[in-house]
């Protein structure tokens, strides 16, 4: 493989890794927030369940609240599921 080659496919790589490196990031708050909401800071969703619906690989959850269900992600990697303070993010 020339030279040429290798930086070619070095970029294709750092490209695919810049777009699908990173997913989107959910906010579910347990009383403030509504499953029919987008799930942003300023429109949370309510659930885990809801929550566990929308995610998929590569995604973020930042959870606020107490919740008395389980979050079931079977199948997807590369999830991160963090505490939040319930304030909405500027």
């Amino acid at each position: 493989m020339t030279s040429t080659w290798r930086a070619v496919v070095v970029v294709l790589v750092v490209c695919c890794a810049c777009v699908y490196g990173r997913g989107a990031d959910y906010y579910v708050h347990s009383s403030m927030g509504m499953d029919s909401n987008p799930g942003s800071a300023s429109q949370p969703l309510r659930s885990l369940d809801r929550l566990s619906q929308v995610m998929v690989s590569g995604d973020r959850a930042f959870l606020a609240g107490e919740f008395r269900e389980r979050l079931y992600l079977v199948g997807l990697s590369n999830i991160t599921v963090s505490q939040w303070n319930g304030e909405p993010q500027a």
